[in-house]
């Protein structure tokens, strides 16, 4: 019923135009970034601001963010950025080993989710109590 009461005949002088965000046009106000494609990591760094140190990373365009926590970044990234962060981090660490409290803690942290190893605590403990055979 409601459909019936709005019709509009086609004659009518009632403004026909496909709305801006049909064709793909933000309207003011309206949150652009939903709008725009996603852009891959290509590299990453330890950064320091005020004695605290945080994982810089960097994406196509210099689209930067920053995470202390490797938890935070977790909730953020899908599996092509896990992905392609691991891979600069392999390919840092091929020559030079990691030095800084950061720097081991992003390759630890990355190895456990790419690199299961049976002497690990961590997978002894998920082998334990989800009996992974």
């Amino acid at each position: 019923m409601k459909r019936v009461n709005t019709f509009t005949p086609m004659e009518s002088d009632v403004d026909r135009t496909v709305p801006k965000i049909a064709v793909g046009i933000p309207e003011e106000g309206m949150n652009i970034e939903a709008l725009q494609t996603k852009y891959p990591i290509i590299d990453w760094e330890v950064y320091t601001k005020d004695s605290r140190m945080y994982w810089k990373i960097i994406w196509v365009g210099n689209h930067t963010e920053v995470y202390q926590v490797f938890e935070d970044m977790l909730k953020t990234f899908d599996i092509d950025d896990l992905v392609k962060l691991w891979i600069l981090v392999q390919e840092r660490f091929s020559s030079t080993k990691p030095t800084e409290d950061k720097e081991i803690e992003i390759w630890v942290e990355l190895k456990r989710l790419f690199l299961p190893n049976a002497d690990d605590e961590l997978w002894k403990s998920q082998k334990h109590i989800h009996d992974i055979t």
